[in-house]
């Protein structure tokens, strides 16, 4: 169900590229509609910095604590930190049962909050050799998790991470046969009020010695249900309390038996809270021997999922979801480039969207690999103003390889550049 090739997959990137078009068009409200403030580009722009620390947060889960200047001159963004380090941060086992070791690898981060702590979460990477078979190695993955005290100042926060106190925690590891290896993935996450949400694929490797491979089994979806408790006096990895996982499985392969998808898992990243309450999550599977991509969501606070009966048109994959002027959007890869759908009443259709984020739309699929990788997509409310925050690498002038991380910020009527911070 999983592929190994998903299970071994880098950091979670997106193949894109920083797109060059005109801004989104405008919107005019009708006769019952209020018209929105018409914010101009320079006061649009002027609040920028204050929403760097935010975007931090969310794109820095590896690399070593340095102090950061802005190239802007004006701007001096937060110094940054290493979460997770190979080699280096030790993962305690459930429950704390035991010493910790390190790992070889992190991979695949998702960044959540809730109830005054964040998580950060990623898959934990160690490699393993086959038994009486030291050559042939293969990686076992499990999902771990931080967390931090969300009331705490930024600098505090980096003087915790980087002191003897901070481990990651074992959060999920696949059961397995005798002698096989658990791969937990590409971990989803949201929160509502004091609750956490975990989308988890897995499966699990035995050794065949007659054919001398690795071969796997058991492929599964699981969901988590965390709970933080209100006391700000403990450590914030024990306010933290995981259920049991549930398997997502069987509602997944019932409700899509319509449109065939099979080989599926998490996207990794996020999901959303619509301001409805409702909990969406995005999905990716094969349809016949092409990518694509669905959603199962809750319109009762999690007691129960369903299963969206619609996937966009044509090979797509990499799915980042956000609520946009009371519409559900997708923006994915195609085979014809970058595109952003918008979702019919409870995700029976999904169809392009032209004129909204324009600027995240591209003519052709990846035309700069890895170099030019949209990230995150964060949205926020002024009031009745919404916004939508969005990173991306990028080259400065003159550079062979993109090492710079720019910042976008869009009200689909203007899009600011502000500047690169590297």
């Amino acid at each position: 169900m999983l592929s190994r090739v998903a299970a071994v997959k880098a950091l979670r990137t997106h193949n894109r590229r920083r797109v060059t078009g005109s801004s989104g068009r405008r919107r005019e409200g009708g006769e019952s509609e209020p018209q929105r403030p018409n914010m101009s580009r320079h006061h649009f722009c002027s609040a920028v910095p204050l929403l760097l620390v935010v975007m931090m947060m969310c794109c820095n889960t590896c690399g070593p604590a340095a102090a950061e200047d802005s190239n802007s001159g004006d701007v001096r963004l937060p110094q940054r930190v290493g979460v997770f380090l190979p080699q280096k941060t030790s993962v305690l086992p459930k429950e704390g049962a035991g010493p910790g070791d390190v790992r070889d690898a992190f991979a695949s981060p998702s960044l959540v909050s809730a109830g005054g702590v964040i998580v950060a979460l990623a898959e934990d990477r160690k490699w393993h050799s086959a038994p009486q078979h030291p050559v042939a190695k293969t990686l076992a993955i499990d999902i771990v998790a931080g967390y931090l005290n969300a009331t705490e100042p930024w600098p505090s926060m980096v003087a915790y991470i980087t002191s003897s106190k901070w481990n990651a925690h074992n959060v999920f590891d696949r059961e397995t046969p005798k002698d096989g290896l658990g791969m937990a993935i590409l971990p989803t996450s949201l929160s509502k009020s004091n609750e956490l949400f975990l989308l988890v694929g897995s499966s699990y490797f035995v050794f065949d010695a007659t054919t001398q491979h690795w071969v796997e089994g058991g492929g599964d979806i699981h969901l988590f249900k965390g709970e933080v408790t209100p006391s700000t006096e403990d450590e914030p990895s024990k306010r933290v309390r995981w259920g049991r996982p549930q398997s997502l499985l069987g509602l997944i392969t019932e409700r899509n038996k319509q449109i065939g998808l099979h080989h599926v898992s998490g996207a990794g990243g996020s999901g959303i809270v619509l301001e409805r309450g409702w909990l969406v999550f995005p999905l990716t599977a094969l349809k016949g021997e092409e990518k694509t991509v669905f959603t199962i969501y809750s319109l009762n606070g999690g007691r129960s999922w369903d299963v969206g009966t619609a996937t966009p048109p044509g090979y797509c994959m990499d799915p980042l979801i956000a609520e946009w002027e009371e519409k559900l959007l997708m923006i994915i890869e195609c085979a014809d480039g970058r595109k952003v759908f918008q979702a019919g009443d409870v995700w029976s259709a999904w169809t392009k969207a032209p004129g909204v984020l324009s600027r995240l739309w591209t003519s052709e699929p990846n035309p700069r690999g890895l170099n030019f990788a949209l990230g995150d997509l964060l949205t926020l409310n002024f009031g009745i103003r919404s916004v939508m925050l969005y990173t991306q690498k990028g080259f400065p002038q003159g550079e062979g390889k993109a090492n710079v991380l720019y910042l976008w910020v869009t009200d689909n009527n203007h899009t600011c550049w502000p500047n690169f911070y590297g």
